[in-house]
């Protein structure tokens, strides 16, 4: 009667199967969320362990950080750009979570992010978040904080203007467009912490550092590292 059992819990996925975040062929039993080929070919950086990497060079000069890191590279029409795609504008909360905990089991290897206190998604706008139905850069987090085991401070980064999409504006519009958007709870216990701002695609970098620089002025003593799931 193995075989009937076996059937019976599978038959969910007879009539609906689970397919590939990545490519959208369809999973086979044993594989999660992107099939075992997307996996072998994922566009790895070589950030983590790099003091030297391209994105720290990016960020270089524009605020104080300890450390950044991208964990993939955004590819035109690629599988990474496929599975953000999914995450944003699909309804798939659970591939955040899933690259999360990746990159985070990533991080484990390395050591320049286990020093830090808290884990900080940037925030949508509460018309975007309600919208989308959640926030995409949160569900990363908290796929990260199941690994790393650091706390996720889900309202303490508030995005206060409901600006317009990042995704078609110049490097110059981009700038203005995130001028002056967020606002940052200070709290009295926060002083002297690090915090891990987590984003899900890193362009040119104007979104993180208007967050960065929000924190930086409201906690005093405050670092601040930066990871993103891709570089394009």
């Amino acid at each position: 009667m193995n075989w009937i059992r076996l059937l019976w819990q599978n038959l969910p996925k007879l009539i609906f199967p689970f397919t590939c975040a990545g490519c959208g062929e369809v999973l086979y039993q044993q594989e999660k969320m992107i099939c075992l080929t997307c996996q072998f070919h994922l566009p790895f950086t070589d950030h983590l362990g790099n003091r030297n990497n391209e994105l720290i060079q990016q960020l270089k000069g524009k605020f104080a950080f300890e450390y950044a890191a991208a964990f993939l590279t955004l590819q035109s029409s690629g599988r990474v750009e496929r599975m953000l795609y999914q995450l944003k504008y699909n309804n798939q909360p659970a591939i955040g979570l899933y690259l999360g905990n990746l990159f985070a089991q990533h991080m484990l290897i390395e050591k320049q992010f286990q020093n830090c206190d808290y884990l900080v998604p940037i925030p949508l706008h509460t018309r975007r978040r309600l919208k989308r139905g959640y926030n995409q850069s949160e569900r990363i987090a908290e796929g990260m904080s199941e690994v790393l085991k650091t706390p996720v401070l889900h309202h303490f980064l508030i995005r206060s203007s409901h600006n317009p999409s990042q995704t078609h504006l110049s490097r110059i519009e981009r700038l203005e467009n995130v001028k002056d958007i967020f606002e940052c709870q200070n709290l009295p216990h926060m002083e002297g912490k690090h915090f891990l701002l987590v984003d899900d695609v890193l362009t040119t970098g104007a979104t993180i550092v208007t967050a960065a620089e929000r924190i930086l002025e409201v906690i005093p003593k405050a670092k601040i590292s930066i990871c993103a799931i891709a570089r394009a």
